[in-house]
């Protein structure tokens, strides 16, 4: 959330990114299907488990859709859900070319040290969700 409070992005679809994107993921390595199934599992979601208005919708569903595509786009929020993920990337050992990043905060090199430094530590999700205001053990999962 850091980066998305940089940037001006809608914190939600941020969030909702963060959760779900990679959740259709088979393993580690190339997955070039990951991204379109979640974003498919994700609609499935809205309006049960959350809700967003149709632009945040569309939003969230192109940038988890097309996240892994090396892409750039003109929206600042999809901007800031590619950036998040790929300056996590560090976590896998792969570091991310600033020049390759869609924010100007994103290469900035205290949010690059930042990110990198939590990367590897390979923070926990419940710890992230945990600094979020949010408690695992309220969610319902069916």
């Amino acid at each position: 959330m850091r980066l998305a409070q940089s940037t001006g992005a809608r914190l939600d679809v941020v969030a909702l990114f963060a959760l779900s994107h990679d959740v259709c993921r088979t393993n580690e390595g190339i997955d070039r299907q990951h991204g379109l199934e979640s974003a498919k599992w994700i609609q499935k979601l809205n309006g049960k488990y959350f809700h967003l208005d149709e632009e945040g919708m569309d939003l969230l569903v192109r940038a988890i859709r097309y996240h892994s595509d090396g892409l750039i786009h003109e929206d600042v929020t999809v901007q800031t859900c590619w950036d998040a993920d790929r300056l996590d990337l560090a976590r896998v050992s792969i570091f991310p070319t600033p020049e390759r990043l869609c924010t100007t905060a994103a290469r900035n090199a205290d949010i690059l040290s930042w990110a990198t430094e939590r990367a590897f530590r390979k923070v926990p999700a419940f710890e992230t969700l945990k600094q979020w205001g949010l408690d695992l053990n309220t969610c319902v999962v069916e």
